[in-house]
């Protein structure tokens, strides 16, 4: 009986080492594949970095060049940065701003605030308020409106790159917009008008510094030609275009 008692607790003893041996072995297991993932942890996480100080020297080397050494070496280059900005400006915008449209309305503030300067130049006006202000003041005045890109292009400067863009306009006239924007519009005129959408091309311009923030926007849109369709006439165009108030108190929407 001593004999088989003593069989058993060498029994025991026996099985408790292969039990403390197996975990000894399962946790220098765990512990190899824990330093394994921390380790390509670490290399995922300094590639990335490594990747993103490559693309802000590529992105500082680009502006630097003129753009038709860009497309020399990148034949498909999509204009970087900057004119992402000007396309997603206008599609935002496309309908107008109205700031009782509270999430699109917030949605365009966010955009602004994230591209552009504080103190961003539009037409003779400064800041992001005066952008929004005057975008408020198309949108409410004409019945409808409606935006699109129809070309862009990057320019060079010294002082930051240039996007170039005509955006074709369609606005819908109503008697709010002819008694803000055409107040000298001759009454005989108004019926012609009211209620007819109006196609004009603006050029516009997106100015940026060297670190691709927005500094001014300006444009010109050619009203003549957006007027001539529907009045038929030069001198009605004229008329309909006297001391017209393309610019708002502080500046104009394009």
């Amino acid at each position: 009986m001593a004999c088989t008692s003593r069989e058993a607790t060498q029994a025991t003893d026996e099985r408790i080492q292969r039990l403390v041996r197996s975990r000894t072995i399962q946790k220098a297991s765990r512990d190899r594949k824990k330093k394994r993932y921390l380790a390509t942890t670490a290399t995922v996480e300094t590639l990335r970095d490594e990747v993103a100080l490559l693309q802000v020297r590529v992105a500082s080397l680009v502006r630097r060049l003129p753009l038709t050494h860009v497309l020399c070496v990148q034949p498909n280059f999509d204009g970087g940065p900057t004119l992402k900005i000007a396309r997603q400006y206008v599609t935002l915008f496309k309908h107008g701003y109205n700031d009782t449209k509270r999430k699109q309305s917030a949605k365009q503030l966010a955009f602004l605030t994230s591209v552009a300067a504080a103190n961003v130049r539009y037409n003779g006006g400064i800041g992001i308020q005066s952008i929004l202000g005057n975008w408020l003041r198309y949108t409410l005045t004409f019945s409808s409106m409606a935006i699109e890109m129809r070309d862009c292009a990057i320019l060079k400067t010294d002082d930051g790159p240039l996007v170039k863009g005509v955006v074709k306009t369609y606005l819908k006239i109503s008697r709010s917009s002819l008694s803000t924007i055409f107040p000298h519009c001759p009454d005989h005129l108004k019926p012609q008008l009211i209620g007819q959408v109006m196609t004009l091309y603006a050029t516009m311009h997106w100015s940026f510094d060297e670190t691709d923030r927005l500094i001014a926007l300006d444009g010109d849109g050619d009203f003549v030609s957006g007027l001539l369709p529907i009045l038929k006439d030069m001198e009605a165009v004229a008329a309909v275009l006297n001391m017209a108030a393309f610019y708002g108190p502080e500046s104009a929407i394009l």
